[in-house]
């Protein structure tokens, strides 16, 4: 049931937030900008997001200049997507 419902949620055109845990990693930033890319091509609209930004090791992750440090005011996500975190969020 829950895979139908987060298959369901991708399907959407969002827009969506994609962030993950404090002072990312590879891992983390890969992830996140891989479903922002892969939602964007199918048409969805996507905004990632991490309050500690992109370290300078990773700057040279394609899009990661697009990573905000904090969700703008106006922005209403019909979802939201944490990455790479060991602790269930509902």
């Amino acid at each position: 049931e829950s895979l139908r419902k987060a298959a369901e949620v991708l399907r959407g055109e969002g827009p969506f937030l994609i962030t993950s845990h404090l002072r990312p990693d590879g891992d983390a930033l890969g992830g996140m900008l891989a479903l922002s890319h892969w939602l964007e091509e199918r048409g969805a609209r996507a905004l990632c997001v991490n309050a500690d930004g992109v370290p300078e090791p990773y700057g040279f992750l394609p899009r990661s200049s697009e990573v905000c440090r904090s969700v703008p005011s106006h922005y209403v996500a019909q979802a939201a997507f944490v990455l790479d975190t060991p602790d269930e969020i509902q």
